[in-house]
């Protein structure tokens, strides 16, 4: 987990229902991840549980995310932050999310892409944002974005609303996509000092820019609101 999860589980509270009981899937806080990955925080007015394969910190349940012991329809908000590398069959996974969420139900996503093998434990997929269209069939209205270069982004997420209720400000779509992506890319990047940016962009225009784009371009965040597969509204720096 890093900033930007952190973001857009803010965001998603601050654009979409997000009502409870809240369900966050790998919500255990790992050491050194405090200041981030704690999530219940964000939205600590609403019922929040928590499942992980491992107790620990942030985990009032242990559970598997291809079986998770929930009835159907029965959350209002399910998150699922940078786990869905991790599991080896994320079909399977991506149909237990949706079926714990209730119609008109806001879903969270996100997984690293351009990024470390980390095993947790195994780093088994990467997922482009159109896959998440693929992977919830069940959320006609989607927000695929992506955090990065754009051709090779760091992190890739979905917000999504379960079933065909479109979001209420669809009508001011370009509007809400054009103020989230600001939002995300100032609350979800990495704090790098001043002496750092400038060394980056004197290489950037002095030297090899292909390698100093990762840095220059790391917090752009690109964005499109999907009706099924058309395309809505889009935003992009």
């Amino acid at each position: 987990m890093d900033r930007v999860c952190l973001a857009l589980a803010a965001a998603a509270r601050d654009l979409l229902p997000c009502a409870g009981p809240v369900v966050e899937a790998a919500s255990r806080v790992v050491a050194g991840q405090e200041a981030v990955s704690d999530l219940r925080r964000v939205v600590a007015a609403r019922p929040f549980v928590g499942f992980d394969l491992e107790a620990g910190p942030g985990v009032d349940a242990r559970g598997d995310l291809a079986r998770l012991p929930l009835a159907d329809a029965s959350a209002g908000t399910v998150i699922s932050m940078n786990t869905l590398e991790h599991v080896r069959d994320p079909f399977a996974c991506a149909r237990e999310l949706e079926r714990v969420l209730r119609p008109g139900g806001t879903l969270v996503v996100s997984s690293v892409f351009c990024f470390h093998l980390h095993d947790y434990p195994a780093d088994y997929w990467r997922f482009a944002p159109a896959a998440y269209r693929r992977l919830f069939p069940g959320c006609r209205w989607l927000v695929l974005g992506q955090q990065g270069v754009e051709t090779t982004p760091r992190v890739t997420f979905a917000l999504g609303l379960r079933g065909e209720a479109a979001p209420a400000w669809v009508d001011e779509a370009p509007a809400r996509l054009q103020a989230l992506r600001l939002r995300l890319e100032r609350e979800g990047a990495e704090p790098v000092s001043l002496v750092d940016r400038v060394k980056v962009r004197v290489g950037y225009h002095l030297v090899k820019k292909r390698a100093f784009r990762d840095f220059v371009h790391a917090d752009e965040v690109r964005l499109r609101l999907l009706d099924g597969e058309r395309v809505v509204a889009a935003s992009a720096p």
